[in-house]
């Protein structure tokens, strides 16, 4: 095990290896406003240290798993890929920060990337306060009424071993192409491509 904040211990773990997939992250929004400089040190410095790991050593296909918060509040649904980064002032640093940093390695450098932003993915260790987790507590407690925030929002909930399939699949299938793309839906997205 390593650190995604130590460049070198970053560089080992990549060192020989034709994919990656960056998945590291600090997620929880209260913990960024108490202490914004983890989240810079992790999601802003880790991104760059596996970005210039990447250049440095040649790598054949990098994947950046971004979130679906650097769109904030969707200014139109389905959200694609014209949609506006509009980041709620809800995490500091924004969420968009490591997007940005490797666009500009694919844009400089050529570094064969995509970023991928899973909207709700759900499985084993989720977070208690997610929806999912949510319903299912309230349902093994003996509710007979869910109780849940606005229910106006609609949803597409992702598996996380579909996901992982999705997104090892994804790299199969880009692995010889110079890309820079950046996948927002997960399912239809995917789904069309690779008969999934």
């Amino acid at each position: 095990m390593g650190d995604i904040r130590d460049p070198n211990g970053v560089r080992t773990a990549m060192a020989g290896q034709e994919r990656v997939y960056h998945l590291a992250a600090l997620i929880a929004i209260p913990f960024s406003y108490h202490s914004p400089d983890s989240y810079v040190d992790t999601n802003i410095k880790g991104t760059l240290n596996v970005l210039q790991a990447a250049r440095d050593l040649g790598t054949q296909r990098l994947m950046v798993t971004s979130t679906s918060e650097v769109y904030g509040t969707a200014q139109y649904v389905p959200i694609d890929e014209k949609h506006p980064y509009q980041g709620r002032a809800r995490t500091l640093p924004p969420r968009s920060a490591p997007d940005r940093l490797a666009e500009s390695f694919y844009r400089s450098f050529d570094v064969p990337l995509s970023i991928v932003r899973p909207f709700n993915t759900y499985g084993p260790r989720q977070s208690a306060r997610a929806v999912i987790p949510t319903i299912i507590t309230q349902l093994l407690a003996g509710r007979t009424e869910i109780r849940l925030g606005s229910l106006a929002p609609t949803r597409d909930f992702n598996y996380v071993k579909g996901y992982g399939r999705r997104l090892h699949g994804h790299c199969r299938l880009r692995r010889r192409r110079r890309t820079g793309d950046q996948h927002r839906h997960w399912p239809r997205d995917i789904d069309r491509r690779s008969g999934g």
